[in-house]
């Protein structure tokens, strides 16, 4: 795989919101798609995989989506952290508080996703299926 490619790690814990995450970018994203059901395996994958992009859910077991954006913040973790998730207006401020990049409202469109994916990693070629976004 080459070194370049681009990593986008999702992380939910709702394996079929995680399942149609991965078809989105699967079919369109020329790169890697990494997942986690819970904060703290997606700091261990962090640290053994330094994602381009990082989206997460908030309420999750083990190790809560907040909780783990402060710790990979804290451990020098410089790629954009998407906040997609149920929330509260407080948990939106302390999500931009512990270092999240944006914070979304569940559920999400299709292409709202996308365009999201594609703000944070603008190099990014989308393979050529469905709708080009711009």
């Amino acid at each position: 795989m080459p070194s370049n490619e681009v990593k986008v790690l999702l992380v939910d814990d709702d394996p079929a919101l995680i399942t149609l995450f991965q078809f989105y970018l699967k079919s369109r994203l020329e790169g890697k798609v990494l997942t986690a059901f819970n904060g703290a395996d997606a700091v261990a994958l962090c640290t053994r995989e330094s994602p381009d992009l990082i989206v997460m859910d908030l309420h999750m077991p083990v190790m809560d989506g907040l909780t783990a954006i402060r710790t990979l913040r804290r451990q020098g973790c410089t790629a954009p952290i998407v906040v997609l998730s149920s929330y509260t207006f407080k948990e939106g401020e302390e999500c931009f508080e512990a270092g999240a990049t944006q914070v979304f409202q569940k559920p999400i469109r299709e292409k709202r996703f996308l365009e999201i994916i594609q703000q944070h990693l603008p190099a990014v070629s989308f393979a050529s299926q469905g709708e080009w976004l711009f």
